[in-house]
Formats: structure tokens, C-alpha cells, sequence
């Protein structure tokens, strides 16, 4: 059950993003890494190896565009027919303007797939999609809005400057601070309002002490790194029980939850699963001078509840900032 916080409000940084992923820790992934696409632009993203379709859960490109994914929580849960990790790689690989890519996205997904079978978006498990290229608004000066949509709710906009009548829920739209976790993003859970708090206060520190990169850097990581989950329940020895699945919606950080080898949630490659939390924590800092900084830090190496702590920093110039 992973989050994402994201602000707009530091003056140096139009977008500040932070995510952590919950998953299976013997769950196969590729660390993030830079590759250049056949178009010659560059994309900075993990990914799943656990399924076929190889996607990923966050990434940016050269041409600034940003895509990142949640999963929603299903009241069963299950394995879906095409991976949702298939989604932001191919919007970050398309190249079609925002609007056109969501408008063919099913025809695209049936393509690139390539079974022959047609693709809608109800073969896909539920997810949260946030989306859009980062940029700067000429006249204000701030980042043009990114796209959010779900296959279990509504679509809209987040961090948008100017107030758009048409959008539902323009009050969220307009928020300089906001968190999603695997909930609808205008029903939010406990670890995201608490997400969206915290990071208005680390920027509010950030400005008046006049914080470093580096200091905003660790800062974030610290936020991603909040354990407010039960220990009587992290500690409960049953299997992926009620109790343990609902307390995910309280904890940014999610301790190692020993599953008991749970098969609740299989996957290609694996039919083991003991330890389940958080795995990766990424924070990508859209600077004003048109840079991207990427950074992850990875916590598990295999399916153990020792931390093995790997780190990457990546930086990337948008050539169009």
C-alpha cells in the first residue's frame, strides 16, 4: 500500500515528489536507471520484473515528462490481466500530447501488448494514475498542472495554479501540498493527510533556515520514513490478516510485515512471499533551473527484514524547462 506527496510551494523547486512503494520484498525488481530510448530521449525509472509487461510505479523522461502509479486497495484482492506497471511506462514512452494519450489509451494498450486481445482499462487492477509534464506556467511562474485519473473514480487535475470550475473537485486541484495513498485521491486515508502535513512543514523549514539541497533531500527521506504503524498489530504472527491490511492506511513507513507466506497477492516468478512493507522510497526534485533530481534509496535486498540500504542520485535537464 504505497503513498505519494507532492508540493508545489518551495521557491527554488516547482514540484518536490516523494513516494514510497509497499510490496512483497521477494518481489523481482530492477533498481532505477537511466536509458535512452529509441527517440533518443531519456527516461529515469525502476522496474517490475515481476510481471511480463516489465512497468514501473514512477519514472521521468528528458522531456519532462512524470508519470507515477498507486494501486488501489480492492476489497479482494487478486491478480489482474494486465499489470498496471504498463501504464506509466507507456506514457512516458508515447509520443502524444497528454490529451491524446488518454483518449487512445485502450487502443494503444491492445497494441503494445500485442496478444491480440483487446485491452480496457477494467483489465487492469484498480490504480490511482498521476501524470503530465513538468513546466513552468510563463506568466506565474509556476508548474502547469499534472493529470490524475483512476479506473475506480473520477479523472481531474493536481496542483493546478488557476481554478477550473469544470474539474469536481477543484478545491483539491488547487492544493500546493497533496498526498495520495490507494484510496480515491479526494477520499484520502490517514497516512495522506499526515503526508501532506508533514511535507508543508519540512518546506516551511526548508525556505525560513534556508535548507540545502542536501538537508531538503533527508528531510523528505525522513517523511517516507514515518512509522506510525501498530507494533502489537506489525507483530501479530497470523497471515495477511484484516487488522494488518487495515492498519496500512495509518503508517507512511511501512515496517517489515511477516506474512506468514502469504500467496495473497501472487505474482509471475514467485510463489513464496514472507516479508511485505516498505521496499523503495523515491524523492524527484524539479529544480527552477530546469533540472531534474532523481533520488532513491533502496531498503531490502531479498526477501529479509536487515536492511541493506542502496542509494542513486540521478540528474537530469529538461531541455524545454
Amino acid at each position: 500500500m504505497c503513498i505519494l506527496i507532492s508540493t508545489t510551494s518551495h521557491p527554488d523547486y516547482p514540484i518536490i515528489v516523494l513516494s514510497n512503494r509497499d510490496e512483497f520484498f521477494a518481489r523481482p525488481t530492477q533498481l532505477a536507471s537511466a536509458r535512452n530510448l529509441e527517440n533518443g530521449v531519456k527516461i529515469i525509472s525502476p522496474l517490475d520484473l515481476g510481471r511480463s509487461e516489465h512497468g514501473t510505479w514512477i519514472g521521468v523522461t528528458s522531456e519532462g515528462k512524470i508519470a507515477m502509479l498507486l494501486n488501489y486497495r480492492e476489497k479482494k484482492l487478486s491478480v489482474s490481466k494486465v499489470s498496471r506497471g504498463i501504464l506509466p511506462i507507456n506514457y512516458l514512452t508515447s509520443s502524444l500530447d497528454e490529451e491524446e494519450w488518454y483518449r487512445t489509451l485502450e487502443v494503444n494498450l491492445t497494441k503494445s501488448i500485442g496478444d491480440g486481445e483487446p485491452v480496457t482499462l477494467g483489465d487492469i487492477g484498480g490504480f490511482t494514475l498521476i501524470y503530465g509534464k513538468l513546466q513552468k506556467d510563463p506568466l506565474s511562474g509556476k508548474l502547469t498542472p499534472l493529470n490524475i485519473m483512476s479506473n475506480r473514480g473520477d479523472r481531474g487535475k493536481i496542483h493546478a495554479s488557476v481554478s477550473d470550475d469544470t474539474d469536481q473537485h477543484s478545491d483539491i486541484a488547487k492544493q500546493e501540498h497533496f498526498s495520495v495513498s490507494n484510496s480515491l485521491y479526494y477520499e484520502p486515508w490517514a497516512k495522506a493527510n499526515l503526508g501532506t502535513e508533514l511535507l508543508a512543514q519540512v518546506v516551511s523549514d526548508a525556505v525560513n533556515k534556508d535548507y540545502t539541497q542536501e538537508e531538503l533531500t533527508e528531510a523528505c527521506f525522513q517523511i517516507l520514513s514515518t512509522n506510525t504503524y501498530d507494533p502489537s498489530i506489525q507483530h501479530n504472527k497470523d497471515e495477511f490478516s484484516e487488522a494488518k491490511l487495515v492498519e496500512l492506511r495509518n503508517s507512511i513507513f511501512i515496517p517489515p510485515l511477516d506474512t506468514a507466506k502469504a500467496s495473497a497477492t501472487p505474482f509471475d516468478g514467485a510463489s513464496e512471499n514472507k516479508f511485505y512493507g516498505t521496499r523503495t522510497q523515491t524523492v524527484i526534485m524539479y529544480h527552477k533551473s530546469g533540472d531534474i533530481h532523481y533520488y532513491e534509496r533502496d531498503l531490502y535486498d531479498g526477501d529479509t527484514n536487515i536492511q541493506k540500504v542502496r542509494n542513486q542520485h540521478f540528474v537530469m535537464h529538461i531541455e524545454t524547462a
